[in-house]
């Protein structure tokens, strides 16, 4: 209600942020002038307020238009510059922080899998609980949180192929240097998550084949009963 139900957690972080930097024995910007102050205000609302994941489709496709459509005209230039010969403008700048900020913000697939399967259990338990509470009360679920259409490896799979390795990769055609540190680690996860999604949807083929066979075999047997009890 606070925010008009526009992005109200990003929101309150902001407001929480600068609440904390108005007090100056906190505030590592208190030495600055006014101008430097208000812009360094403003890029702080932009990056956090990006994190909002109902708008990070239309943030990356930004970022694609705006930066890497440039960065592949600057190439094509000169083809033997071993760098972009471009200087980015002010919105090109302000893009690459919100997408840094962005892929910190969903960087747990770029730890290794001992750290980052603790949080994601974390988050899917916190997601389960917030759609149990939806359901008691009447409100819609989105189908994510759902703990009865959720498992751990679909739902990574999902994350990994469709929201993290497209950004991430956007970010290390700028700066190849990155792609070591957070591509790849997403890349191995995703291969981790998809043997292990495989591997649970065999067995589950396997159980319900022979939960079927149970069944028919339990069907031959009454079948078999009754024709011994009419002879």
């Amino acid at each position: 209600m606070r925010y008009n139900d526009q992005s109200p957690l990003e929101n309150h972080h902001t407001a929480v942020a600068f609440d904390l930097l108005s007090h100056k024995e906190v505030d590592p910007f208190s030495h600055l002038s006014t101008t430097i102050r208000q812009r360094i205000r403003k890029g702080v609302i932009r990056c956090i307020l990006a994190t909002d994941m109902s708008r990070h489709n239309e943030i990356l496709d930004e970022f694609n238009r705006q930066v890497l459509t440039d960065l592949n005209a600057a190439w094509e230039i000169d083809p033997n510059t071993k760098k972009p010969t471009w200087v980015m403008n002010k919105i090109q700048k302000d893009l690459v922080m919100v997408i840094i900020l962005k892929i910190s913000d969903i960087s747990n697939e770029a730890r290794p899998l001992n750290v980052a399967g603790p949080w994601i259990n974390r988050l899917l338990a916190e997601f389960f609980h917030q759609s149990d509470y939806e359901k008691l009360v009447g409100l819609p679920v989105a189908p994510f949180m759902d703990r009865h259409k959720v498992t751990k490896s679909a739902s990574q799979c999902g994350f990994i192929r469709f929201v993290i390795l497209p950004l991430f990769e956007s970010l290390a055609k700028l700066l190849p240097e990155v792609k070591p540190i957070i591509v790849q680690p997403a890349l191995e996860q995703l291969a981790y998550y998809t043997d292990l999604q495989n591997n649970e949807e065999k067995k589950t083929n396997t159980d319900n084949q022979k939960s079927n066979n149970n069944e028919h075999q339990s069907d031959n047997n009454h079948n078999q009963d009754k024709k011994e009890h009419n002879k």
